[in-house]
């Protein structure tokens, strides 16, 4: 895990989310580091168009360009038991949790029979972005994600990044 504080950066602790995994469709839970549980956090799932076009052909470089996120909750205790939750069902703990999304739709995802937050085909750098939460008691974060739509390791990386300064800087929270 890879963490920023707010004016320069530091490199703490690199965990790779195991690639098995990350090419089914799995929950991840991430305990989140101290620098991230302020009373204004915000999280970003996001994969940059250079992690779209690895392979050598057309068809392996569009497995590397869609995922999916599902089931998103930032936990906290037993006093506030979610600051986030949002299933892609119409299922969320507050009205609208994304503050900004880039090249998603709400779609059934690869084996999925429910909505999914889908990041399809190519489309420069795809994201999605909460708003600030309250994340000071907060000390995990779950989600679903997959990559591509075979259980191929195919190599794309889709990072999770966290800020406490409203998304002017990016802390690396969680790469795959």
């Amino acid at each position: 895990m890879s963490f920023v504080s707010n004016i320069s950066i530091s490199c703490i602790v690199d965990l790779d989310i195991i690639r098995s995994s990350y090419f089914r469709q799995e929950a991840f839970f991430i305990p989140l580091p101290i620098s991230a549980r302020t009373r204004q956090t915000r999280f970003r799932w996001w994969q940059g168009y250079n992690e779209m076009l690895l392979g050598d052909d057309a068809n392996s470089q569009g497995e590397h360009a869609e995922w999916h996120l599902d089931n998103v909750m930032v936990l906290a205790n037993e006093t506030l038991p979610q600051a986030l939750l949002d299933t892609f069902d119409g299922n969320t703990s507050v009205s609208l949790p994304w503050f900004l999304t880039s090249g998603s739709s709400l779609l059934k995802g690869c084996g999925k029979n429910d909505s999914v937050m889908m990041f399809p085909g190519y489309s420069g750098f795809k994201y999605a972005e909460t708003w600030d939460f309250v994340a000071a008691e907060t000390n995990l974060i779950q989600f679903d994600i997959r990559v591509g739509c075979d259980d191929t390791d195919l190599g794309g990386e889709v990072d999770l990044e966290y800020s406490n300064d409203h998304g002017m800087n990016w802390l690396l929270s969680r790469s795959g």
